[in-house]
């Protein structure tokens, strides 16, 4: 499924695919709870019929299967990236690049033929304590999160995401905004922007999800609860009790690796960075890259001037 990243079955299924079952998939699609579906149904996975009170028999489906590689009806086959028979082909879906997280590196531009990716390495100035996450009753472990997910840090980070989406420049003298040039699927309209808010998909008010106890006292969910699932498995579709989805605003699986720096091994909680990339179209004869990193350049000044006031991060 190339505009999301990843397979199709793990949107499908709400589990990874490699860990999908007919029953696991079955049990997806017809719960309410996955966003999706109008009503609950129950199914019944046998291999024996099944006799209603009325008379009437119900057999097991006996469908022939179609192999992914092949067309059904005037449906084209899967794609190489869904279905192994397939072979691939000659053009390829840009991927996104993960950040090279090393101790010199102070962000940057990654180009490739069709596109770039500017990156935005953002870290959090002055001294603040690691944030003690107490996992949900009745468990009696916490686990350490780093300064940078302090909830309203993350909202700091998302307003300067979407200060810098709606910057307009000037280009062959036409006025653009990031919009107008940035790599963006057909179907979503939204701009391919990896960062720790797509987990929330770029909203505060998901940002700020809590599931409460039947007292009202104990949290049983909320923000960090949902960035361990993201980081563990960034395909799940369906995270309960949040009911929020780990896939971005553009339909693409966001891979941890991808949005964060200063971490070991699979602890993402532990990262002192955050990376935000913007993947942007390049098309041949104009540096798109190049003109979105000289207005990114002459901004630096005023966001350390705002520093000073309410946001307290810092752009490298």
């Amino acid at each position: 499924m190339p505009s999301s990243g990843g397979n199709a079955l793990d949107l499908l299924c709400g589990w990874p695919a490699d860990e999908c079952s007919p029953k696991r998939l079955l049990y997806y699609l017809g719960n309410v709870g996955n966003g999706q579906s109008a009503f609950s149904i129950k199914f019944d996975v046998t291999d024996s019929p099944h006799a209603l009170p009325s008379g009437v028999t119900l057999y097991p489906m006996n469908a022939t299967t179609i192999p992914c590689s092949s067309p059904v009806g005037k449906r084209s086959r899967c794609s190489c990236r869904d279905c192994g028979a397939v072979p691939s082909p000659t053009t390829t879906v840009a991927p996104i690049p993960a950040y090279p997280c090393t101790n010199s590196q102070k962000g940057g531009i990654q180009k490739a033929p069709g596109y770039a990716s500017l990156h935005l390495l953002i870290q959090r100035l002055g001294n603040h304590s690691r944030i003690q996450h107490f996992y949900p009753p009745p468990s009696l472990q916490s686990i350490m999160f780093q300064a940078v997910f302090e909830k309203a840090f993350l909202h700091q980070i998302l307003d300067l995401q979407t200060k810098i989406q709606t910057w307009s420049f000037t280009m062959a003298s036409t006025s653009v905004t990031l919009d107008n040039i940035c790599l963006h699927d057909n179907v979503t309209k939204h701009c391919t922007v990896p960062s720790v808010l797509q987990y929330f998909q770029n909203s505060n008010r998901n940002v700020d999800k809590k599931v409460m106890d039947s007292s009202g006292f104990f949290i049983m969910a909320d923000y960090l609860d949902h960035l361990l699932i993201c980081f563990r498995k960034p395909q799940t579709t369906l995270d309960r009790p949040l009911n929020l989805s780990c896939v971005s605003d553009y339909g693409g699986v966001v891979e941890p690796s991808q949005i964060f720096c200063g971490y070991d091994g699979s602890n993402y909680q532990n990262s002192t960075q955050l990376v935000m990339t913007f993947v942007i179209k390049d098309p041949p004869g104009v540096s798109c890259c190049y003109c979105v990193g000289e207005r990114n350049s002459k901004v630096h000044p005023d966001v350390a001037k705002r520093q000073q006031g309410s946001e307290d991060h810092h752009l490298l």
